[in-house]
């Protein structure tokens, strides 16, 4: 069952793509960011992993592969 990030979570992320945006972050490279917290987060979604409340070895089995 896929279980969706809260709200606070999204937020967060969303906050320090702004802060690296209003850094000089690259386009490219908030997109690239942006992508791989999706990729992340649906990773938590599949294995019922709250992103707030992970562990090292929820961190472990998503670089793994």
């Amino acid at each position: 069952m896929l279980i969706p990030p809260d709200d606070h979570v999204l937020l967060l992320a969303e906050s320090w793509l702004k802060l690296l945006s209003d850094l000089g972050r690259a386009p490219a490279t908030l997109t690239a960011y942006r992508s791989a917290l999706h990729h992340y987060f649906s990773f938590c979604s599949q294995n019922s992993i709250e992103p707030e409340k992970v562990r090292f070895e929820d961190l472990a089995a998503y670089i793994s592969p």
